[in-house]
């Protein structure tokens, strides 16, 4: 069985770390608008562990693109803390959204 690390630096090589400058989530909220602060312009390793425990359930928020992008972070996180509500909440965006 594979460790935390091992499978990070795995998902390193699956998911080359990339800049985002494309539009985060299209929706004009509160939510959405701190996602895009907070996203736009880095890379999904780039991405703090405390803002994904704080927003472990917005993937279906951000665009096509932007989870494209970012789902490796939600992913590292999972991974890294398996017991914990991210891991939960991707497995469940995963499970409903098959055609990302």
């Amino acid at each position: 069985m594979h460790s935390a690390s091992e499978i990070a630096a795995m998902l390193h090589a699956a998911f080359p770390p990339q800049v985002f400058v494309g539009v985060v989530a299209p929706h004009d909220c509160d939510e959405c608008n701190a996602l895009q602060s907070q996203l736009h312009s880095s890379t999904w390793d780039q991405v703090p562990a405390t803002f994904i425990d704080s927003n472990d359930g917005v993937l279906p928020l951000l665009s096509r693109e932007a989870y494209l992008n970012f789902l490796p972070a939600w992913l590292d996180r999972a991974i890294r803390e398996p017991r914990g509500p991210v891991s939960d909440m991707t497995l469940v965006n995963l499970r409903t959204d098959p055609d990302t």
